[in-house]
């Protein structure tokens, strides 16, 4: 069995969580309609585990910056939920916002969360750690929020130190199931970036954050 290397926790928690972010949309994209039962989440994400475990530590070749680029924008993008992402990250700036503004910001934040998924997929795939088959172990216990959310919990194993809560916020819509946010030790991943952009809505408005996203994705598509 291959046992992952991590310098930090911080390191191994981050790329857990992006790689199965980016595994989660492949098992959605075989089963494509899926039942609202919850049970049926969460054998999703079950078999989510094995599908990242096999596809990293089967691999003898190290992806390339193209490859992963490809590997996020192709598995990732169509099966995330990035309009309720971006509600959940303007917040109240959303209701405000114009259409056309409403447009540009999802398009913007889509590749936002692209680049920085490939950075650290990337950054992984580089560092020639390895995977353990339980390295994330997950929860019975689903949290049913209303009729079409719910949230599945799971445990990241570090190499040294006590395991990490990492907690799946899913929303069931158009008759599948997707992610729309993701929480490290009790930290959403959305309500931290919603705390550094609806500061910059407030300072400069929703077009100069839209405008600043826009120049970090045409920097990242120049690398």
């Amino acid at each position: 069995m291959r046992v992952i290397q991590a310098s930090t926790v911080s390191e191994i928690v981050t790329m857990i969580v992006v790689t199965c972010m980016i595994q989660i949309p492949s098992l959605a994209a075989k089963t494509h309609r899926v039942d609202p039962n919850p049970e049926v989440a969460l054998e999703m994400l079950k078999g989510v585990q094995n599908e990242m475990v096999a596809r990293i530590s089967g691999r003898n070749e190290i992806l390339s910056t193209a490859d992963v680029r490809d590997l996020v924008d192709s598995i990732l993008v169509p099966h995330v939920n990035f309009e309720i992402a971006s509600e959940i990250v303007l917040s109240n700036h959303w209701k405000s916002a114009s259409i056309p503004q409403r447009a540009e910001f999802v398009q913007e934040f889509r590749a936002f969360l692209v680049r920085f998924y490939s950075a650290v997929l990337s950054s992984y795939t580089h560092s020639g750690a390895d995977v353990s088959d339980n390295l994330m172990t997950f929860s019975d216990d689903i949290q049913r929020k209303g009729t079409n959310q719910l949230i599945v919990k799971s445990f990241v194993k570090p190499a040294r130190g006590e395991s990490i809560p990492v907690m799946y916020r899913m929303l069931h819509t158009d008759s599948i199931w997707k992610v729309v946010d993701v929480s490290v030790a009790g930290v959403s991943l959305a309500k931290s970036y919603r705390s550094s952009f609806v500061s910059m809505v407030r300072q400069d408005g929703i077009d100069i954050l839209i405008e600043n996203l826009r120049a970090k994705n045409a920097q990242f598509d120049q690398q």
